[in-house]
């Protein structure tokens, strides 16, 4: 059997797609800034510390990336306002998912849900000055005429205020109104994700503020509709199904509904003691 010459064998070729072996320490070499046990090969693209072939791998155009930077969240880029508009009232659910379920982007939702409330409210304003005030808000209406006394007229000046200030009150609603929603849904166990996701849930469904335009029924589509889409928007954001959502939203408009009945009960209380009594002091 003929000897073999060694310098004849070949090593074998390294697996298609495996990273390189990580390079030995030397004197002259920096070490990886990651693991702290093997030479550097090159920097990290997105911090720029010194990266081992084990702790970086080479992204599209061959520059180094750590593992830290790999597989961090990329920044989700969200759909503009116009088309969070028509997507939410058309594609509900397509355009939920193209939010992210964090605390990234909330100014922009906060801007949405007040801008659209501020939509409503003028136009409810300019409604009120052409029809019966129960047909353009039904339930206020019902809620006025319950009290024992009537609310004066308001002139120019208190409703001038009450357009300056109203930016400011919508945005705190949406804010006492997510976190009372979300500890409804923590509540059923729905809560999969942070109050970030709650928060555009509700920001996102006054999208349906657009039917304030519509007399008679506007603002009852406009409310039934931003139920529609808060149960639509925290499955999904949340992922837990619908029925789950449902529940919160009853436990949260239940408890409402009871905070709002307990102070016109008290309210009404008040005003018959003093109608009857001649005044609180006497």
């Amino acid at each position: 059997m003929p000897a073999v010459d060694e310098t004849d064998i070949q090593p074998p070729a390294p697996e298609t797609g495996s990273p390189p072996a990580p390079l030995p320490l030397t004197p002259s070499t920096p070490v990886c800034e990651r693991c702290h046990r093997y030479a550097a090969a090159g920097v990290c693209r997105e911090c720029g510390l010194f990266v081992c072939t084990a702790c970086a791998a080479p992204d599209e155009a061959g520059n180094l990336v750590c593992q830290v930077h790999r597989f961090a969240p990329q920044p989700v880029e969200e759909p503009t306002f116009r088309q969070l508009l028509r997507g939410l009232l058309s594609r509900p659910q397509e355009t939920y998912a193209k939010l992210s379920p964090d605390g990234r982007n909330l100014a922009k939702a906060f801007v949405f849900a007040v801008v659209l409330g501020m939509f409503a409210v003028v136009i409810g304003l300019i409604w009120e000055q052409i029809l019966p005030r129960e047909w353009v808000h039904p339930i206020g209406a019902f809620i006025e005429s319950q009290l024992p006394m009537a609310v004066g007229e308001e002139n120019l000046v208190a409703t001038v205020m009450a357009l300056v200030m109203m930016p400011f009150f919508l945005a705190i609603g949406v804010l006492i109104n997510a976190l009372g929603f979300h500890l409804a849904l923590m509540l059923v166990g729905g809560a999969k994700k942070g109050i970030g996701a709650t928060i555009k849930v509700v920001c996102y469904s006054n999208a349906t503020a657009v039917f304030a335009v519509l007399p008679l029924l506007g603002s009852l589509v406009f409310w039934f509709g931003s139920l529609y889409l808060t149960v639509i928007g925290a499955a999904k954001l949340h992922g837990v199904s619908p029925a789950r959502v449902f529940a919160a939203l009853a436990l949260f408009i239940g408890f409402l509904a009871l905070i709002v009945g307990l102070g016109m009960a008290a309210f009404m209380a008040l005003m018959s003691q003093v109608g009857g009594g001649g005044g609180l002091l006497t």
